[in-house]
């Protein structure tokens, strides 16, 4: 299946406004991306991003993404096919109310 086949099943707008959501398969290559797509897809996760979620299955963290900007992200990897969604959003618009 080609990442754009996946990534136009994937209505992102509805499940996440704002917010980046990317699929990661099992070599840590990016598949879909609803930001930049075209930039990143078929590229690697990051190595520090990849060091965090060694060996975990979930994680809620704040990390940066690609493009550096800063965010707290939430990562679920399918035991059944090593495959991962990861959902980032902006910190700036997530603490905005907070300050």
């Amino acid at each position: 299946m080609r990442p754009s086949a996946f990534a136009a099943s994937l209505n992102v707008a509805r499940v996440a406004p704002g917010n980046l959501v990317s699929v990661i398969d099992r070599r840590g290559i990016i598949a879909v991306r609803s930001r930049a797509a075209d930039q990143f897809v078929g590229r690697r996760m990051s190595d520090s991003f990849a060091s965090l979620i060694a060996g975990r299955t979930e994680m809620v963290a704040p990390t940066k993404t690609l493009d550096n900007v800063p965010v707290l992200t939430a990562y679920s990897r399918s035991p059944r096919t090593d495959w991962a969604v990861v959902v980032s959003a902006s910190r700036a618009e997530l603490f905005a109310s907070a300050q």
